[in-house]
């Protein structure tokens, strides 16, 4: 028993490293070896059993494999429940909560997730998980359309963030407010949280981070129909998920990739990134984009028509609202 101790406080202190940069895979190797052992002993009230269920949960998470993640998020919310341990049973609600905003349950994850974990950290007086709890409900509320009830939930966490000197939160927390002033249309203000969130995420090593600053740059590019800007901060967005095996991400950054070139009426190159993108998401089984990356495939392989564009652009923005759903896994 002390050995798996051991062997977890060794894993812990590398954690943060492991998810700055991207090692998702490895982490549900090393995690899932510790859970299985502590399963077989059964002993549900050591807390390191419950933090190892909450990091693995969330490494399914960011390799796209919900059930799984859900999973164990629930074993590990039902543990922190059982042994009285509040902050850990808010922190399980938030991973929770981000889990169903990427299954499209937005609604689900604000009632049942986000909202219980906001009211657990406010008795607590945790300020940490309160301006997590913010940041889900703000990025629940953009799935929503709701763009000024989102705004306002990540004003407030930013300020909490910045209060508590959490530069990683305080990131996350600009970069959804880009995301959000970016769908009001508010472009030059979603450049300048994004641009702010990038600094951050290279000052402090967050790779991870640093990707998703620059593909939601690229997004809000894409909406200016600055396609060159774009194809820059996506390809810089492809690099680093490449350096660090995050393969979802990398998907996502190719099928961004191609959109832009699609609107750059570069089809033989944007056909070549849809079918990179293609094959990443069958890998990882995430079927609904395999459909779209199709879809693509089959509007570019017939003769090219005038319109091929503006097609071009609505699916792109129907990819956008995608892609916001896989954004929040830090």
């Amino acid at each position: 028993m002390q050995n798996y101790d051991s062997a977890f406080d060794a894993l812990w202190n590398c954690n943060d490293f492991l998810t700055l940069r991207g090692h998702y895979a490895d982490q549900v190797e090393l995690y899932g070896q510790l859970v299985s052992k502590w399963k077989e002993i059964g002993n549900r009230k050591n807390w390191n059993y419950g933090a190892a269920l909450t990091n693995l949960g969330n490494a399914y998470r960011s390799l796209g494999q919900y059930p799984q993640a859900i999973e164990f998020l629930q074993q590990s919310l039902d543990i922190a429940r059982e042994i009285g341990d509040r902050n850990g049973e808010g922190s399980s609600l938030i991973n929770l909560g981000n889990t169903y905003n990427s299954l499209g349950q937005y609604q689900q994850s604000i009632d049942c997730y986000y909202q219980k974990a906001l009211q657990i950290f406010k008795e607590t007086g945790d300020r940490k998980g309160e301006g997590d709890s913010l940041i889900g409900l703000g990025i629940a509320y953009n799935f929503l359309r709701q763009y000024k009830q989102a705004i306002t939930y990540h004003q407030q966490s930013l300020l909490i963030k910045r209060e508590a000197g959490d530069r990683q939160g305080e990131g996350n927390s600009l970069d959804a407010l880009g995301i959000g002033y970016n769908f009001l249309r508010q472009y030059k203000q979603a450049i300048i949280y994004h641009q702010q969130s990038l600094a951050i995420d290279k000052e402090i090593g967050d790779r991870n981070g640093e990707s998703k600053s620059l593909s939601a740059l690229g997004n809000v590019y894409q909406s200016l129909g600055k396609y060159k800007h774009a194809i820059i901060c996506y390809q810089q967005s492809l690099e680093i998920k490449k350096e660090i095996g995050d393969r979802n991400g990398e998907a996502i950054a190719w099928f961004n990739l191609a959109q832009a070139l699609e609107n750059m009426h570069r089809e033989l190159d944007a056909l070549g990134a849809y079918r990179n993108a293609r094959e990443l998401f069958q890998a990882i089984g995430i079927d609904d984009n395999v459909e779209l990356c199709n879809n693509a495939i089959e509007r570019l392989s017939q003769p090219q028509t005038p319109v091929v564009s503006r097609r071009g652009f609505w699916v792109w923005l129907r990819w956008l609202w995608r892609w916001v759903c896989s954004w929040f896994r830090r």
